[in-house]
């Protein structure tokens, strides 16, 4: 047995313990892609132990690709044409609720708002003869209601090279939220399209180049900023990923 295997045993073991002295816990998970666009989903705990303190962190993180693959051993890779499907996702939580011995336990689960991840939760209560709640991720939700806002032209044009979008997020928009903003085909959205286009062509620029990031940094430290902060690459499906975009660079140009 490896270092790590022996590491993720004792990890596990005193995680399982933990769980054991708690009422009651709530679970919150998501999809995530790597930059290999490797698919994965991540769970993670919450719960207060009896000197109120919140305890929270990662129970687990699982390889989920969305299209089929030939199965491993000892791997939880499901054969299916399209594994983000909610029986798949279902039996990935019911299979970590059961090894962790919480099941229980777990009062609910916090998620976005995808209808697989939604019909999931109702697969999970349906199988295991539970009620388990869903309750939307509160920045989520927020993030949809900005979007809803966002200059319907800069959200067509972003589909095209000049922002990136990840694979797996392709259907992020449905045609529902394709409706022209109050500001649509206004100056002020093209003023915005246009500044957001520069930017993130300059960020582009720094984050393909380490001479150019540190001469960035040398910069910033000459015109008196205490804090160095790099410029961030926005994505129309990363939460705040624009505001901070913007932020960065207008902290970069402040003198």
């Amino acid at each position: 047995m490896s270092f790590i295997d022996e590491k993720y045993k004792m990890v596990r073991m005193k995680l399982i313990d933990a769980f054991a002295q708690c009422e009651y816990i709530t679970l919150a998970f998501d999809f995530w892609s790597s930059r290999t666009m490797d698919s994965y989903l991540g769970i993670e705990y919450y719960y207060v132990d009896d000197s109120f303190e919140l305890k929270s962190g990662l129970i687990d993180m699982q390889y989920f690709p969305g299209k089929s693959l030939p199965i491993e051993p000892n791997l939880h890779i499901f054969q299916n044409e399209a594994s983000h499907t909610k029986q798949n996702i279902a039996e990935y939580l019911d299979q970590v609720l059961t090894s962790l011995k919480i099941e229980d336990k777990v009062c609910g689960f916090v998620t976005d708002s995808g209808a697989n991840v939604v019909a999931a939760i109702k697969e999970l209560n349906h199988r295991n003869n539970k009620s388990y709640l869903r309750v939307g991720c509160t920045a989520h939700l927020l993030h949809l209601v900005v979007s809803k806002f966002f200059p319907f032209q800069l959200k067509k044009k972003a589909r095209s090279v000049e922002f990136e979008i990840e694979e797996e997020d392709e259907d992020y928009y449905s045609e529902e939220d394709e409706i022209p903003s109050p500001i649509a085909n206004s100056t002020e959205e093209e003023k915005l399209f246009n500044l957001l286009v520069k930017v993130r062509k300059l960020v582009a620029v720094f984050s393909k180049s380490t001479v150019g990031t540190a001469i960035l940094k040398e910069t910033l430290k000459e015109n008196g900023h205490k804090k160095i902060k790099t410029l961030k690459k926005p994505n129309l499906t990363r939460w705040s990923s624009f505001y901070m975009c913007l932020s960065r660079y207008f902290y970069s140009i402040d003198k």
